[in-house]
């Protein structure tokens, strides 16, 4: 109890903690929101998870712990690193992703569910940090999940088919679109896009 009450006397450092619980309990800016095609699922993309990351703790860095394919999916477990600037060290927090492959793309199955489920598992690990990390907006990794698996329509799948035979010159850059769309979630207007681009019916 006497080193509950010090740390209570200490005026400057508690200051400190208040900052920054309030940084932490902010709510997310509302167009910073996004909503995941065909369902209510509500997401923060993750770049800006990661301008977040920067803006309260200055430094961070992924360690991701394990993959694994089980049951036509790929699961994810990250170690988010993050320093502390209230208690000056670095702590961490885990989260775990999943994506599912998609059958019909085999050659790209892998490359296309790999970045998803370690996106999903960086929102895991780092919502509970706080509002401002999109915490009550949803439990986000088997809801992103599920998703995803409810936004794997003809058309998604028509598109990545499609990638594989292309051949244009700006092919990586197509390719670029293709995984922001994956990590990020299929956007109607993403789905226009790379539809009209790669000639999908």
């Amino acid at each position: 109890m006497s080193e509950i009450k010090e740390m209570w006397a200490n005026e400057a450092f508690m200051a400190k903690v208040e900052w920054l619980n309030e940084k932490l309990n902010k709510e997310p800016d509302p167009t910073w929101i996004k909503i995941l095609l065909g369902t209510n699922v509500k997401y923060l993309p993750i770049e800006r998870i990661e301008w977040l990351l920067i803006d309260i703790f200055g430094k961070f860095h992924y360690e991701v712990k394990s993959v694994a394919v089980s049951d036509g999916s790929v699961y994810c477990v990250v170690r988010v690193h993050y320093y502390n600037p209230v208690l000056d060290c670095w702590e961490w927090v885990d989260g775990v992703g999943a994506s599912p492959l998609v059958a019909d793309v085999k050659e790209m199955a892998m490359a296309l569910a790999l970045p998803a489920a370690k996106t999903f598992a960086v929102k895991d690990a780092v919502e509970p940090l706080g509002k401002i990390f999109g915490k009550d907006l949803n439990r986000a990794d088997m809801i992103a999940y599920d998703g995803m698996k409810k936004d794997n329509t003809e058309v998604t799948k028509k598109i990545i088919a499609a990638f594989t035979k292309y051949k244009g010159p700006d092919k990586k850059a197509v390719g670029d679109k293709l995984m922001t769309a994956v990590k990020e979630g299929w956007t109607e207007e993403k789905i226009a896009e790379l539809s009209k681009k790669l000639k999908v019916a």
